[in-house]
């Protein structure tokens, strides 16, 4: 059975793949638990930082300032 986190990993990896248009697996985001990491993986696997990855960085970074409480309200 999937946790809490692993549900919201994956629905954020969805919206990587909405906001991107490119395919990150799991294990990456796993492997680079840190959202500054994880973003410059994706730098690196583009080859270049576009305007949309900077656009996710930021929705992320304000999603990992709200309170478990928060979360529970959005994803529910």
């Amino acid at each position: 059975e999937l946790g809490g986190h692993s549900l919201l990993a994956v629905q954020m990896l969805v919206r990587v793949r909405e906001q991107l248009q490119r395919e990150v697996g799991l294990k990456v985001l796993f492997e680079q638990p840190v959202l500054a990491d994880f973003c410059a993986t994706l730098q690196e696997k583009n080859g270049e930082s576009d305007h949309a990855l900077d656009e996710l960085t930021k929705s992320l970074e304000a999603l990992k300032r709200l309170s478990a409480e928060e979360i529970d309200n959005l994803i529910a």
